[in-house]
């Protein structure tokens, strides 16, 4: 098996043959028995970390945990992984860990981060029992896991609480599919009794909002995207915005700042009129229920209006509700086409149909159709959906460090909050990601490249973000995280946030071919213009 990207296009190649036939609930996707964990994957993060390269060997220099400091759950998952590739016995490229002697290089390390490389190493050593189906050994390790995590600890210890969990609820549905059950929910280990149930209740808006207003991987691209917008839209009087999964709406706050500055700095027209299209797809609301759904997107569009008001920006904010994605069209937006400039906006909304490829292909030929000046996309740059369920561990191991990290440097330890985000909405994401199989399984993240073929079958091409967006992020970046190493990249045209090593973050902008036109230059040289 290759760590690479050769599972990324399973949910577009070979649709029909996992499902079996087209949205069948029924169809299995369950992996087969005897997936152990990717050697090649392992050894390319192992090998990425500066700490981790040539671990084992006999000149190697020793690692030295940072003074006053734990090592980074990043680097500690990649410690794990070298070591793995070091001492595990393996056949034809699949690591079997069967025992992992100590190195004498580890002998510097801080206690703390010593029992954080064995909770790594004892994770991954789970998932692959799990993943060969051998039950009762992998809830023995998982045993060990359990009493080295916490869900109050370190980010490390912290996400192997969530870990835990997640492979709990895989071995509890596993268990139930083989004695003839069905499929069960997974079992509700994550709700927490030391909480106050009002607070374990409270909207995922209003705690994802106060999150997200802390942390630089959730602002950072929000910057990006209100940026590529304005630019989008820059003469236009009457905007209209249709958002796929709509959240809390931060950024369509800062979206109206920027278009009441532009008419105070004389820099663009007066706008008439600003629409924002809330996008529900009902069949796809988790975790709540719809009822309770609608209302927290209610609460979004009423503080949305008053800050508008407040701003005296003419604005109208709509709730548009559909099934699954065979009901996006065109007639539930009332567009007016010739008044409006139309931007379709996603953030983390397209990943949830790339189980049901026909209908993520449907919503796509409808927004091509709609004409919009530009489609502007965030999504997660990691792949989470390889149907191999031990590749599919490691790489959610490797991309949930790097979440855990970023939540450490917004938010306390002993915030009551932070434990509900982390143990309720993220640790559910990752079960999702690591119990789920078929349509259940609607956490599907890829990576941009992946994006990028996927869009080129609708003709869209990337728009690079101006020097100006970059900018600000950047700026941002260094006003924030003054000694933490966030990073800015590019990936063709698409604006890569990375936490350290590790890719985070995708924001992209994409228009469509057939609003472009072909020019040719003094020197018959030909470029893309759009109108």
């Amino acid at each position: 098996m290759n760590g690479s990207n050769v599972d990324d296009l399973q949910w577009l190649q070979e649709s029909e043959k996992t499902r079996g036939h087209d949205d069948d609930p029924r169809a299995s996707t369950a992996p087969a028995a005897g997936q152990r964990l990717s050697f090649d994957l392992l050894q390319k993060f192992g090998q990425s970390s500066s700490a981790a390269a040539g671990l084992g060997s006999p000149d190697h220099e020793e690692i030295v945990s940072p003074d006053g400091e734990r090592l980074p759950a990043e680097e500690v998952v990649r410690i794990a992984a070298a070591r793995i590739v070091k001492f595990s016995t393996h056949k034809a490229g699949a690591p079997s860990m069967l025992q992992i002697p100590f190195d004498p290089a580890l002998s510097h390390l801080s206690d703390e981060d010593l029992r954080d490389v064995e909770l790594a190493e004892c994770l991954l050593a789970a998932a692959e029992r799990v993943g060969d189906k051998q039950f009762n050994h992998a809830s023995a390790l998982l045993n060990l896991c359990e009493s080295l995590a916490s869900k109050t600890g370190n980010p490390l210890q912290r996400l192997g609480y969530c870990l835990c969990q997640a492979l709990r609820d895989r071995i509890a549905r596993e268990k139930t599919m083989v004695a003839g059950g069905g499929v069960e929910q997974p079992p509700s280990s994550r709700r927490l009794p030391d909480l106050e149930e009002s607070l374990i209740m409270k909207s995922e808006f209003a705690i994802t909002a106060m999150t997200r207003g802390q942390i630089p991987m959730y602002q950072v691209p929000h910057l990006v995207v209100v940026q590529a917008i304005l630019e989008q839209v820059a003469s236009a009087r009457k905007i209209h915005v249709i958002d796929l999964r709509i959240s809390n709406g931060q950024q369509w706050v800062a979206l109206m700042q920027g278009l009441v500055s532009r008419w105070s700095d004389r820099t663009g027209p007066p706008v008439h009129l600003l629409r924002v299209s809330a996008v529900v797809v009902s069949s796809s609301v988790n975790g709540t229920t719809v009822a309770d759904h609608l209302a927290s997107i209610g609460e979004t569009g009423d503080r949305l209006t008053k800050f508008a008001e407040s701003m005296g920006l003419p604005f109208r904010f709509e709730i548009v509700v559909m099934e699954d994605g065979w009901g996006f069209s065109q007639d539930r937006f009332g567009l007016n086409r010739r008044e409006e400039a139309l931007v379709v906006y996603s953030e983390y909304g397209l990943r949830g149909l790339m189980g049901q490829p026909r209908q993520a292909e449907h919503v796509m030929r409808v927004v091509k159709q709609m004409r919009p000046r530009a489609m502007v996309t965030i999504e997660v740059e990691a792949n989470l959906n390889s149907p191999n369920f031990a590749q599919r561990f490691v790489e959610a191991m490797f991309h949930y460090s790097g979440v855990f990290e970023n939540i450490e440097l917004g938010m306390t330890r002993d915030d009551p909050n932070r434990v509900v985000v982390e143990t309720v909405f993220v640790g559910d994401k990752i079960s999702n990601i690591l119990a789920c199989e078929g349509e259940e399984r609607y956490m599907r993240s890829v990576r941009i490249g992946v994006w990028r073929k996927f869009f080129a079958q609708f003709g869209m091409v990337e728009v690079e973000p101006s020097e100006a967006a970059l900018h600000q992020a950047n700026l941002f970046i260094e006003k924030f995280s003054s000694g933490h190493p966030y990073t800015i990249s590019m990936d063709g045209q698409s604006m890569v946030l990375g936490f350290k090593t590790t890719p985070m973050v995708c924001v992209s902008t994409w228009r469509f071919v057939h609003l472009a036109k072909l020019v040719s230059n003094s020197r018959d040289e030909l470029r893309v213009e759009f109108y």
